[in-house]
């Protein structure tokens, strides 16, 4: 029995997320020693975990087997403490998470999301999965190369538009929205 027919129809031409290659790869194709490289785009940490990240993971095992809070009550009290703020708090299991998780909320089949591009590719694919209709607002060419937008954004929101994906600062380009222009 082929399971492709019982996909739903909103994933069933998602293209799967293709990761950057890895270290291994790259020094099998470049000649390059695996020690000599560093997989920026992969938002690796070349200087490996801090110490205090090692501690506070030895730490956390100790509880490992408890089911841990699903609200994360504890730590959205310490970040909003420590970013002075007093706004809500999503936290997830990784970036991935929290993104599917705001998709999963807002786009419902044939709803749109803007995404300023180039960028990360897990923004439409995302989209997609959920039955929306991902569109493409390039970021400015020129004298401005590759900032965002912000009129070409604003002029392209519709009725069916749920999402506006700003990645700041921005994969690959590394380009930053003003706070004025995110206003």
């Amino acid at each position: 029995m082929k399971l492709e027919k019982f996909v739903k129809k909103s994933i069933s031409n998602v293209p799967l997320y293709v990761s950057g290659k890895t270290i291994e790869e790259i020094a099998s194709i470049y000649g390059i020693e695996v020690d000599n490289i560093i997989r920026l785009a992969s938002n690796e940490n070349p200087l490996g975990p801090s110490p205090a990240a090692l501690e506070a993971a030895e730490e956390a095992l100790k509880v490992s087997h408890l089911y841990p809070d699903p609200e994360a009550k504890d730590l959205c009290s310490a970040l909003k403490e420590y970013m002075n703020i007093n706004s809500e708090i999503v936290v997830g299991n990784g970036s991935d998470d929290v993104l599917e998780q705001i998709v999963k909320i807002f786009v419902e089949y044939g709803n749109s999301a803007l995404i300023a591009v180039p960028t990360f590719s897990y923004y439409s694919i995302l989209v997609k999965m959920y039955g929306g209709i991902p569109y493409n607002i390039p970021l400015k060419k020129g004298k401005n190369s590759f900032s965002f937008d912000v009129n070409s954004i604003l002029n392209s929101v519709e009725s069916k538009t749920k999402l506006i994906f700003i990645c700041s600062p921005n994969n690959p380009t590394g380009n930053s929205i003003s706070e004025s222009e995110l206003e």
